[in-house]
Formats: structure tokens, C-alpha cells, sequence
């Protein structure tokens, strides 16, 4: 069940934001 609401964290309107900090992370 947890795992389920997780999933819908990780959704692809959240993608975008793991990217965003992905590339700061690259910036520093």
C-alpha cells in the first residue's frame, strides 16, 4: 500500500522537479 502512494510521488509531474534538483546538484 505505501509503496502504491509512492509511486504517485515519483509521478511525471514530480519527474520534473527530480530533474531540477538533479542539475543543481550538478551545478555545485
Amino acid at each position: 500500500m505505501l509503496g502504491h502512494r509512492e509511486q504517485n510521488i515519483y509521478g511525471p509531474m514530480k519527474l520534473d522537479d527530480i530533474h531540477n534538483q538533479m542539475q543543481g546538484f550538478a551545478e555545485r
